[in-house]
């Protein structure tokens, strides 16, 4: 509860299972997935109101970090669980 509204942030299945799921911000979510963003869905009194996006750019040191790490011998793998589908990535060079 916000000012007296019941919000709600969550993934499509929070937003499907309050019956405020929409079309038009599933796309523009699907737009900034594409992009690397993680997306939620909010609504405010059962209505579909906007989407919030986060990404985690690549930082400048990372190359210097992975380098590191592969000169130490260890294998450097991305793991990931966006979207709520855990999926292991190829390893990074």
């Amino acid at each position: 509860m916000v000012d007296g509204k019941k919000v709600a942030i969550g993934n499509s299945k929070l937003m499907e299972s309050l019956n405020s799921f929409d079309n038009e911000l599933s796309t523009k979510a699907d737009v900034r997935r594409k992009d690397g963003e993680t997306v939620m869905f909010v609504a405010i009194d059962g209505k579909a109101a906007g989407i919030i996006s986060v990404a985690d750019p690549i930082k400048p040191s990372t190359k210097e970090a992975i380098s590191l790490l592969h000169d130490a011998g260890l294998k450097v793998v991305m793991l990931t669980g966006d979207n709520e589908k855990p999926r292991r990535q190829s390893p990074i060079n």
